[in-house]
Order: structure tokens, then C-alpha cells, then sequence
């Protein structure tokens, strides 16, 4: 099946909710977890309304691209500039190039890495982080995994 990593089975469940699809997906990370619950039952919970869990989530996500920022001792979002000091765009990313030290492409055929990595998204902000705490889902969104590489 295309994108295996979209379909979980839960053939063996009599119910799913918001910890168990959680729970399946393998998201680990506080914010992600919130954020992810607030969206689901986003208006629906009883004692807030759509736009106030909406804008929960977004709270709560700005906050975690905060405690990564904080994590690798920057004050705003890396551009796109590799070690060298070239502009990684006109290296086309360093697409294709997969050591250590290089970029490697990412699309949703892939495998997610797990570990301590490095990833640009679409917007040019750069992360680094657990590979299992990113959101590896390809939307057309500005903060898509464009391209990752290991970190040492």
C-alpha cells in the first residue's frame, strides 16, 4: 500500500481515541501530543470553543519551535546556509549527497530516521531534534521536511 506510514491497523480495538491514534503514531513530544489533541476535538470538548482550541494549538506549537530554538542556542530560525557559508539553495540542498556532513532529500517514501538529526523545511527554518519528534508528513505546508541529515 502507498504510504504505509499513514495506515495503522486497528483491526484488534473496539475504540480509537485521541491517545491511542497518539499512541499508534508514535508522537511522543508533549506539544505535538496537545496540539494534536486540541485539533481533533477542536470545539467539541464542551468547555471551549473552535477558536480557542485552535488557537491552543497554535500556541502550543510555537512554543515547541521556541524549546528547539532554545535547544540549539539560537534566538530566531537558521536560514539556509550550510557550513561553508554557501547559500545552501543554489546547492540545490545538497540533494542526492548522503554522508554525515551532507543534506539528504526527503519525501514520504522514505523511512523516518530515528535519532538525533538536523532538517530544513519548506519556510528555510532549520531544526535539530529527535527524528521520531518531527512531523515527517508531506501537506504542501511551509514547515514540510524538505531535506535532514544525521548529527554527530
Amino acid at each position: 500500500m502507498a504510504h504505509d506510514h499513514y495506515h495503522k491497523d486497528v483491526s484488534g480495538l473496539k475504540t480509537l481515541d485521541v491517545y491511542r491514534v497518539l499512541s499508534l503514531f508514535k508522537v511522543v513530544h508533549p506539544c505535538l501530543q496537545h496540539a494534536i489533541k486540541k485539533l481533533l476535538c477542536a470545539g467539541v470538548r464542551g468547555g471551549k470553543d473552535f477558536d480557542q482550541d485552535i488557537q491552543e494549538a497554535i500556541d502550543t506549537l510555537q512554543r515547541l519551535q521556541e524549546m528547539q530554538r532554545e535547544e540549539n542556542n539560537e534566538s530566531e530560525p537558521s536560514s539556509l546556509i550550510d557550513e561553508s557559508g554557501m547559500d545552501s539553495t543554489e546547492d540545490n540542498f545538497g540533494l542526492g549527497r548522503q554522508n554525515e556532513n551532507k543534506w539528504i532529500e526527503w519525501s514520504d517514501s522514505n523511512e523516518p530516521p530515528i535519532g538525533r538529526v538536523e532538517v530544513k523545511v519548506r519556510n528555510g527554518a532549520q531544526y535539530i531534534g529527535q527524528g521520531e519528534h518531527f512531523n515527517w508528513l508531506q501537506s504542501g505546508a511551509s514547515v514540510d521536511i524538505v531535506v535532514w541529515r544525521p548529527c554527530t
